[in-house]
């Protein structure tokens, strides 16, 4: 461990393999080579020492982590949603495990079950900012500005002392149902409203006004 910390990596995992030619089963040392190949970019090397880890002791999440990790840089999909399932599965209480799930479903083109990873956490903790505004920036990016926009109502009815959420809600509905902002001002919930008939062959209308109302409450909260 010295020796990584110091950089010199080929020392480190000379040291980690002699300790395993004395005891193969000995799984922190499977470890520790898993995670100096993987920072070596030795992604054939890392995969088997993360496995083994895993295999000797899988009640300890670091393991099923690093193996997680490991599947993410050799771009394993099926094999990285599922691990960071059963991570969610063994650690419920972890919230930051249901993001990664959640980034996980993301890197495989999977939006939609990657917020329903997070809905997953908000059904045990509650509803969150985070998690609803990352769900928000998901429907967008995913070409459903409808779901983002409820999604923000959602958060809106659960934070109802929060006046940012129903100050951006307010005016975007009033627009929305063409009883706000008139024209030939414009505004968020006008533009979002007239972009609906040109969805399909202008989806980057609807993106904008959508992405442009997450990106307005984010920077509100920063104030």
């Amino acid at each position: 461990t010295a020796q990584m910390l110091l950089g010199n990596m080929d020392e480190a995992a000379a040291r980690f393999g002699a300790i395993l030619k004395k005891d193969p089963g000995y799984a922190a040392a499977h470890y520790q080579l898993g995670k100096i190949y993987l920072a070596m970019g030795w992604m054939d090397s890392a995969l088997v020492h993360a496995q083994q880890a895993w295999r000797i002791d899988e009640e300890n999440c670091w393991y099923e982590i690093l193996l997680a990790k490991t599947y993410e840089r050799r771009q394993d999909g099926k094999n990285l949603t599922a691990t960071w399932e059963d991570i969610v599965k063994r650690h419920p209480e972890e919230m930051g495990y249901y993001y990664e799930l959640s980034n996980a479903y993301l890197m495989t083109g999977r939006g939609a079950e990657a917020v329903e990873a997070l809905d997953r956490l908000e059904r045990r903790y509650g509803v969150t900012e985070d998690a609803s505004i990352q769900k928000q920036k998901i429907w967008l990016a995913i070409d459903k500005p409808d779901k983002a926009r409820k999604e923000l109502m959602r958060l809106a009815e659960a934070m109802p002392s929060d006046n940012r959420y129903n100050a951006v809600l307010a005016e975007t509905a009033m627009s929305y149902l063409d009883i706000g902002v008139k024209l030939p001002d414009t505004s968020l919930g006008r533009m979002l409203s007239e972009s609906q008939s040109y969805f399909f062959s202008a989806p980057w209308y609807a993106l904008s006004a959508g992405l442009t109302i997450v990106l307005l409450i984010l920077g509100v909260g920063l104030i």
